[in-house]
């Protein structure tokens, strides 16, 4: 649904500027981009969970660079933990 309406943007963005431009073509522009906006950020909402501008609240840079450095540590200690095959 997000595609179709990014489609029409660009389509209403280009007849916008190939044609002689009016106040009505600019608003009818505007209002779909609004709607994009508005159903972009809810299919974000819904996927992550949390509002876009609380998420930067919840987690912090070193917070995400930890996460980050525990789950190489911890793949890596998985690595050398198996045994080594070989051929027999």
């Amino acid at each position: 649904m997000l595609l179709g309406v990014e489609i029409l943007v660009a389509a209403d963005l280009i007849r916008t500027i190939t044609s002689k431009p009016s106040i009505e073509d600019a608003l009818i522009l505007g209002l779909i981009v609004l709607i994009r906006t508005v159903l972009s950020m809810s299919i974000q909402i819904e996927i992550e969970g949390v509002l876009p501008w609380r998420k930067a609240l919840l987690t912090s840079g070193a917070q995400v660079l930890g996460d980050a450095v525990a789950r190489d540590r911890a793949a890596s200690v998985a690595a050398s933990a198996a045994p080594a095959e070989t051929d027999v």
